[in-house]
């Protein structure tokens, strides 16, 4: 029987059953309206093949997201159902005092959970689980770093391209870095998946480093004094006395022009 507020996961390395302490989120970290589901508190993956599993003093975190040989381990991640969309506030960077320095990218969405730094494959699979049931995106950035390198593209295999993302993320995070940004190419993935609604998908795209400029404008800005010049330009002006006069002209000329032919008509005759 596990620990409540545990997650027991099974690596195949050496037939080792691991057992990770979840500290699950506070109340004043979750939000008003988390209505996304984060993982189970009691998760159990299969059974070892070897039909045994070791005593939890035995068992090793061995987990560790500076060593490459993770890619060697397999863990079954929890099902998370994604049945609707929280309204909570944009925020990429939530602070916690619990010394969880692995936090959920979906926060956005309303998950606040948070895991301890040895709980790498815990916080990989919780990733996971917000995209079932479709794996994750085939192209996905690092939320920290603009190094060349740090854009993952890779179709034969999305989770372990999936994987390397989040290795490479957590590695920065191990250092003390904490100011992450959002992956326009995962928020882009959620919303064709239909993990995230319209407004919600636009809002998170709002997001920009460009310091506030008072000088731009929209594409579309008309200044007020081309606009009324348009205006002038495009104006019809009617005057009255003006067409008045030039009736009359137009009027007497045709009339004089009929006077002097009778004259001199008559002349001749």
């Amino acid at each position: 029987m596990s620990a409540p507020n545990s997650v027991d996961f099974y690596l195949e390395d050496e037939h080792q059953w691991n057992h990770i302490f979840v500290q699950p989120p506070r109340p004043a970290q979750l939000s008003q309206e988390p209505n996304l589901s984060t993982p189970q508190q009691h998760v159990h993956a299969a059974t070892p093949r070897s039909g045994r599993r070791t005593s939890s003093s035995q068992a090793s975190t061995r987990s560790s997201f500076v060593s490459r040989s993770d890619s060697d381990f397999s863990v079954m991640s929890a099902a998370t159902s994604a049945s609707s969309v929280s309204q909570t506030p944009f925020n990429i960077n939530p602070v916690n005092d619990d010394g969880n320095n692995l936090p959920c990218e979906f926060v956005f969405l309303g998950c606040e959970q948070t895991f301890h730094p040895e709980e790498v494959e815990a916080w990989i699979s919780h990733h996971e689980a917000h995209f079932t049931p479709h794996g994750p995106p085939r192209t996905s950035i690092c939320t920290i770093c603009d190094d060349r390198t740090a854009r993952f593209s890779d179709s034969s295999d999305v989770y372990l391209n999936w994987r390397n993302r989040m290795i490479h993320i957590a590695e920065h995070l191990s250092t003390g870095e904490s100011h992450l940004r959002p992956d326009f190419w995962m928020i882009d993935y959620m919303y064709e998946i239909g993990k995230i609604e319209k407004k919600v998908y636009e809002y998170a795209m709002l997001y920009t480093e460009r310091p506030a400029c008072s000088i731009l404008v929209a594409p579309d800005f008309v200044p007020p004094e081309k606009k009324e010049k348009q205006e002038r330009a495009s104006r019809e002006v009617h005057d009255q006395a003006r067409e008045d006069r030039k009736r009359a002209r137009e009027k007497t000329g045709r009339t004089g022009g009929r006077s002097s032919a009778g004259r001199t008509n008559k002349g001749r005759s």
